[in-house]
Formats: structure tokens, C-alpha cells, sequence
């Protein structure tokens, strides 16, 4: 029996990034300030729950394929 293969790494544009730095003395908009307080939470979420969503759909659409060429 094969052994499955090993992970691939994360695409990089995947990866989460540093936040962008601010201009001293420049105004800080709303937006600026959500997504710098979001950034953190969402890559994080990512981190936990896209593996296991990945996985559960390309199940999903192995079984599809399969049950439709048998």
C-alpha cells in the first residue's frame, strides 16, 4: 500500500502578511483601522479551517466523479 503524499506547502499569496505600515503623522482612516484589527483574525481563521474545508471538497468531488463513472 502507497503512502499518501507528503503536504504541499502554502502558496504564498495564501500566506498571511505583515500589516502595512502607516505614514507617521498620516490620518488614519476606519477602513485602515478594521482591516489592520481583521488582518490578524482572519489569517488566523484561515489557518484553522482551510485545511479541513479543502479536504471535505475535494472528497466531495472525488465521490462526484466517481459515482458518476461507475
Amino acid at each position: 500500500m502507497s503512502r499518501p503524499a507528503a503536504p504541499r506547502p502554502v502558496p504564498r499569496d495564501l500566506l498571511p502578511r505583515a500589516p502595512t505600515p502607516r505614514a507617521p503623522g498620516g490620518d488614519v482612516t476606519l477602513d485602515a483601522l478594521v482591516r489592520e484589527m481583521l488582518e490578524p483574525m482572519l489569517a488566523d481563521w484561515i489557518e484553522r479551517n482551510l485545511p479541513e474545508m479543502v479536504e471535505r471538497i475535494v472528497q466531495a468531488e472525488i465521490r462526484r466523479m466517481t459515482d458518476r463513472d461507475g
